[in-house]
């Protein structure tokens, strides 16, 4: 009996410490459908680039803005970390001059970089946190 239930709490021991190797669980699209994200800094471009994820299978589909261009991708899931399995297509917005070009230019490339999800962030590889999640919902079109 007592050796049973050393095996037992052995196994309850070592099922704990998997969970905490430091690393987040793993990402499914589930977890990220319907959610909208918006660029933070170290650029500060807050208003000028955003982004909804839906899911789309076992991926998720990327639909927003960048300055002055509509963005949209599918993006596929590798741990905490989402990458474009599509290139990203960029079309330009009529009549648009937002002035931002130059910091939009940075979002859109840690998009195509990959993003790592950590505490409710999207981090690019250096660390740099580049979007949060917010409530209010992205235009798509």
């Amino acid at each position: 009996m007592r050796i049973v239930s050393l095996i037992n709490l052995s196994f309850a021991a070592a099922t704990l410490l998997a969970g905490c190797n430091g690393y987040p669980p793993p990402l499914n699209p589930s977890q990220l459908d319907q959610t909208n994200w918006k660029a933070t800094s170290p650029y500060d471009a807050r208003e000028f680039v955003e982004f909804k994820l839906v899911k789309a299978g076992r991926s998720l589909a990327l639909y927003g803005h960048g300055g002055c261009h509509r963005l949209a991708g599918v993006m596929q899931i590798s741990g905490n970390r989402i990458t474009l399995a599509t290139p990203l297509v960029e079309r330009p917005i009529k009549d648009c001059v937002s002035g931002r070009e130059y910091m939009v230019k940075r979002y859109i490339a840690a998009i195509k970089q990959g993003l790592i999800l950590d505490n409710g962030a999207f981090y690019t590889s250096d660390g740099n946190v580049m979007f949060i999640k917010q409530k209010r919902s992205v235009k798509t079109n």
